[in-house]
């Protein structure tokens, strides 16, 4: 069985508000989106100042590990206006579903 995940791409409004958006994300979104069906748990992340080519669009990654995909986008969709809303995260987002198709373990 492959593992699949969601991918959040996401930056905060302001450097201002940044702290603001990584307690709601942490300690709100990420428990709400993780307590609905197919969703097993979540990481985070933030882009590095040392990068290989130029600014990433997205500061923020959030890694969303799936049970089943149909199931984690079914509920998302149904409970998303009932999730808690905060004004510290900038309207452009990216959603990915993907796949693991292969991995490799270096011996």
């Amino acid at each position: 069985m492959t593992t699949k995940y969601l991918i959040a791409f996401t930056n905060p409004v302001s450097t201002e508000q940044e702290q603001a958006y990584n307690d709601w994300y942490n300690g709100t979104h990420l428990p709400e989106v993780t307590a609905l069906p197919g969703f097993r748990g979540a990481r985070r992340f933030r882009a590095s100042a040392a990068q290989l080519t130029g600014e990433p669009q997205f500061q923020y990654v959030a890694l969303y590990e799936l049970d089943d995909v149909e199931t984690a986008v079914a509920a998302l969709g149904r409970s998303g206006p009932d999730l808690t809303q905060t004004d510290t995260t900038a309207p452009e987002m990216q959603l990915v579903v993907v796949e693991e198709i292969f991995e490799h373990v270096p011996a």
